[in-house]
């Protein structure tokens, strides 16, 4: 399941959902729109994260590292793809 945000004002909750949660680009993109968006918001705001899974987060998604390292792709670049700081 994707993380999934919500609010009840002014309380925003990011879902992690129930997978393993492991930061990949993907992953990390996703969890930055969310945290962009609450960041954006106009209202005084308090954020609660939390998963429902077995995990909160497995940490580094090693499947999707390995091939970099492999490859000798450099992994700034294969990360470097969310959204812009402000």
């Amino acid at each position: 399941m994707p993380a999934t945000l919500t609010t009840t004002a002014p309380v925003w909750t990011l879902n992690l959902g129930d997978d393993e949660n492991r930061f990949s680009p993907d992953w990390l993109t996703q969890v930055d729109e969310a945290l962009a968006t609450v960041r954006d918001s106009s209202e005084p705001i308090a954020l609660c994260i939390t998963g429902s899974g077995k995990f909160f987060s497995n940490g580094l998604d090693l499947d999707w590292l390995q091939p970099m390292l492999v490859s000798g792709r450099p992994m700034w670049r294969a990360c470097n793809r969310s959204s812009p700081r402000r």
